[in-house]
């Protein structure tokens, strides 16, 4: 890691000002120059990060998301910034992949500053990473809101159609790979593998489950929140999935407040 010595300034009329020392105030020693830039892109004035987490989630993003590795990477370089002092994650999104949400999510609760969600849609895996937070805002409006903690997997079986439009679609294996794409959307699932997918779905909601509950200790009022069922602002802060409604400048000055 580079460190960053500043030339020591003497009291006196041969004190050297600052100002011609070229020093950036704020260098942190323990960023590299490219993380410092991460930081102060992100950080206010106020010394509030503002991080943006839109559209569908995934590890690596989209044309109109951030990849859930790139997050955590400026998450990390927001931690170790000195001049931040907490963060807000600004989010609209609907979900996404399971892949990487969770440690997502470990790096919120990890954060080791404050760290407010604040949305006006935040759904699913959304939802996942901001149960995390210190405290939720959800945008004051009828629509909207937070929830749909479950997990589900769509499949489709193309074999009718594909029939229909007269192709006759085989699936060669190899000697020995008698597993192999079993999911395929042209041959029939067996029993086995349904239950075999019926067990990982039943595992991974659990473990979201989970998360919610360690996230809003004593702040969730029923476990009718765990049926997969979006709330609006008003019905999340009554069944304590949100803390409270308001804006995005409300809830920087929050994360100011609980920085002091």
């Amino acid at each position: 890691m580079r460190q960053i010595i500043q030339p020591r300034l003497e009291a006196g009329k041969d004190a050297i000002p600052a100002n011609l020392l070229n020093v950036n105030p704020s260098i942190d020693a323990k960023l590299s120059r490219s993380e410092q830039y991460v930081a102060d892109y992100f950080r206010l004035d106020s010394g509030v990060a503002v991080l943006p987490i839109n559209g569908a989630m995934s590890r690596e993003g989209g044309m109109c998301s951030y990849g859930n590795e790139t997050l955590m990477r400026w998450l990390d370089i927001l931690s170790r910034d000195d001049n931040t002092v907490a963060a807000v994650l600004k989010t609209n999104s609907p979900g996404g992949t399971v892949d990487s949400t969770r440690a997502f999510a470990d790096a919120v609760k990890n954060f080791g500053k404050p760290i407010i969600g604040w949305t006006p849609f935040a759904a699913s895996a959304a939802y996942f990473v901001l149960s995390q937070c210190t405290e939720i805002f959800v945008e004051d409006q009828l629509i909207g809101g937070v929830g749909s903690i479950g997990v589900l997997m769509i499949l489709v079986n193309q074999a009718k159609s594909l029939e229909m439009q007269g192709f006759d679609v085989q699936i060669l294996r190899a000697e020995g790979s008698q597993d192999k794409a079993l999911i395929n959307g042209i041959e029939p699932i067996s029993d086995q593998t349904l239950a075999e997918i019926q067990t990982t779905l039943n595992a991974c909601r659990n473990e979201f489950v989970g998360y919610v509950r360690r996230g809003r200790a004593g702040k969730i009022t029923s476990n009718e929140v765990y049926t997969g069922k979006m709330y609006t602002p008003a019905d999340s802060i009554r069944l304590g999935l949100a803390d409270r409604k308001g804006s995005l400048s409300q809830a920087i000055q929050r994360a100011v407040q609980l920085s002091k």
